[in-house]
C-alpha cells in the first residue's frame, strides 16, 4: 500500500467524522441508537465503496470514484440510521442495555477473597 492510498482512506475517515458531526442537525439523530452510529455507518460504507470501486478499476484521480463515495456515504448513513431506528422500534434488534452501577443487586456483586 502506498502513501497516496493511506491519504485517501484518511480523507474518507475525516469526511465520515464531519458527517457524524452534522448528522444530528440533518435528522439522523435518534434515541434508539448512540451518537457514534451514523459516523460508523459512514466510515464502513465509504471504505467498502472505495474498495469495491478500486477493485472494479477506478483510479483515485478520477472524479467518479470520489463522487460516488462522497454521495454514497451520507446516503448510507441516512438510510442505515433509519433502518436501525425502525428495527429497534419494532423490537427486532436489541438495544444494548445501559445499567447503572447503583442498579446492581447482591447476586451481581462478586466478592473476591484470598
Amino acid at each position: 500500500m502506498d502513501f497516496i492510498s493511506l491519504l485517501n482512506i484518511l480523507f474518507i475517515v475525516i469526511y465520515a467524522g464531519i458527517l457524524g458531526l452534522v448528522a444530528p442537525y440533518v435528522g439522523v439523530k435518534s434515541e434508539h441508537y448512540g451518537s457514534y452510529v451514523p459516523t460508523a455507518l459512514a466510515v464502513i460504507s465509504g471504505s467498502v465503496l472505495w474498495i469495491l470501486l478500486t477493485w472494479v478499476g477506478m483510479h483515485y484521480d478520477q472524479v467518479w470514484i470520489w463522487l460516488i463515495v462522497m454521495l454514497g456515504m451520507p446516503a448510507a448513513m441516512w438510510f442505515g440510521g433509519k433502518l436501525i431506528e425502525k428495527r429497534r422500534k419494532e423490537g427486532k434488534s436489541s438495544k444494548p442495555s445501559s445499567k447503572k452501577k447503583s442498579d446492581s443487586t447482591a447476586d451481581e456483586i462478586i466478592i473476591l477473597s484470598s
